[in-house]
């Protein structure tokens, strides 16, 4: 059986989250501290890697997703807001799933990132039958 992988389309959705993540994550800590800002940049530089293993993890997820982007249900990941305290979110207007930082800064926290993942493209898939 050949793994699952991402379709060209939701893959270049998770390309251009990591690199959009990084940038607004590192916004939030400019003209901080060295030290500060240093450990910072670790985090950040973790956001693309640690989405892209989240969603490796899982076969059903890989398939989830390419089954949304395919259908027009998800155009758009991102960080949630600053201060948000959800554990997710999936805006329909927008067809974009937000994850929350911590999910994804701590390489430890991988599955709770896959969880999130999966809650969340279920409400895309589900999107027309909400509305």
């Amino acid at each position: 059986m050949t793994p699952s992988r991402l379709s060209p389309q939701a893959q270049a959705i998770v390309d251009r989250f990591a690199q959009e993540a990084t940038a607004e994550y590192l916004e939030q800590f400019k003209g901080g501290h060295a030290n500060f800002a240093n450990y910072h940049q670790g985090r950040a530089a973790n956001l693309g890697p640690s989405l892209q293993a989240a969603i490796d993890s899982s076969p059903a997820l890989v398939d989830a997703i390419n089954r949304a982007v395919q259908e027009g249900h998800l155009h758009k990941l991102a960080l949630m807001p600053v201060g948000s305290h959800a554990g997710g979110q999936y805006n329909p207007d927008e067809r974009m799933i937000q994850i929350p930082v911590h999910a994804l800064s701590d390489p430890a926290r991988g599955a709770e990132a896959t969880v999130v993942l999966g809650h969340e493209v279920q409400h895309a898939l589900h999107r027309r039958r909400a509305q």
